[in-house]
């Protein structure tokens, strides 16, 4: 990534597939949702819960006020949208940790080394928090303008 000199030099926000490599620049991050979706889709066809839909549809509604106030020359979102958008996450995040706790060994299986398996799900849910930031940056972009990077491509 160095060789290519576009990480380094960036002055910008770099929305991306949240490879970890990636994160020890020090620019501005955004998670591509698009990956976001297809993780969430894939949750709603093989283990349906109402928050994967909802924070789905969320995503969805985000890009698509980000589109509408891109048509109207605006630079970001209204103060009441950023907070009604942060208050959803947050709200169809915790359904969903509350609906898929973290795995405890039962007290009849032999004790093994590393951690229990999670499921899909959880491995997702244990990410939006931590990342929000990242999750959300579509909202606050002020230009709506950023580079995306791919692991073999790169597009402005």
């Amino acid at each position: 990534m160095d060789a290519m000199g576009i990480l380094p030099n960036l002055k910008g926000r770099a929305i991306h597939d949240g490879w970890k490599s990636y994160f020890k620049y020090p620019i501005q991050h955004g998670l591509c949702n698009a990956h976001h979706l297809r993780r969430l889709k894939f949750l709603e066809e093989r283990y349906p819960q109402a928050w994967v839909t909802e924070l789905a549809d969320l995503l969805v509604e985000i890009k698509e006020a980000v589109d509408t106030a891109r048509q109207a020359s605006l630079t970001s979102l209204s103060s009441e949208q950023l907070s009604d958008f942060n208050n959803r996450y947050d709200h169809w995040v915790e359904q969903g940790l509350q609906a898929n706790t973290s795995p405890q060994r039962s007290e009849d299986q032999p004790k093994r080394r590393g951690r229990i398996k999670q499921s899909q799900a959880k491995n997702l849910l244990d990410e939006f928090p931590i990342h929000k930031e990242f999750v959300l940056a579509l909202c606050t972009v002020s230009q709506f303008r950023s580079i995306t990077i791919r692991q073999n491509a790169i597009s402005a």
